[in-house]
């Protein structure tokens, strides 16, 4: 069963959803799972790669750009459509068929996460685990929000939510 999170940011800050983002694939990468954040925007996706390179301040985050992507032990791809398409074999690594959404039986390998910074549910999202959404409160994204929460309802999945009383 896929499960899906919701996050909603107290207020809109500089970079409130960035390092909300971060945070989450942190979380995600000490869990060892791996984790496609899917940034359609072009601008979007170079701000999460610029932010990880510097988030947390302790350790490093490996990760790459999907234009970057040549290895298939980096745990942590940031693309859009196109490149989730072009390294998904290699980004699931031996373990791809285990991920597709007939087989229930993951074993004992973590389920990839799928970080979502579009303002729609991208079409492959079955392929993952676990979805987190994040949303700023300004009325365009929490629309958006809206709409991705009654899709996922559609397709018979109970995302939870997540008000944050702090940004990152």
């Amino acid at each position: 069963m896929i499960q899906v999170s919701f996050y909603v940011l107290p207020e809109v800050t500089p970079q409130g959803r960035l390092r909300l983002a971060c945070k989450l694939i942190e979380k995600a990468y000490t869990a060892d799972h791996p984790t496609y954040v899917y940034a359609p925007v072009e601008s979007v996706a170079q701000a999460v790669d610029d932010l990880l390179w510097t988030f947390p301040r302790n350790k490093f985050l490996p990760h790459c750009l999907v234009a970057d992507f040549s290895s298939p032990t980096s745990p942590i791809v940031i693309g859009d459509e196109h490149g989730f398409v072009a390294v998904a074999q290699n980004f699931f690594g031996n373990q791809v068929r285990a991920y597709l959404p007939e087989t229930k039986d993951l074993g004992s390998v973590p389920g990839p996460i799928l970080l979502n910074l579009a303002s729609e549910v991208p079409h492959f999202f079955a392929s993952f685990t676990k979805i987190l959404e994040l949303i700023e409160p300004n009325p365009e994204e929490l629309q958006a929000g809206r709409n991705r929460f009654s899709y996922y309802r559609k397709q018979g999945i109970l995302p939870e939510t997540h008000k944050l009383s702090v940004v990152p």
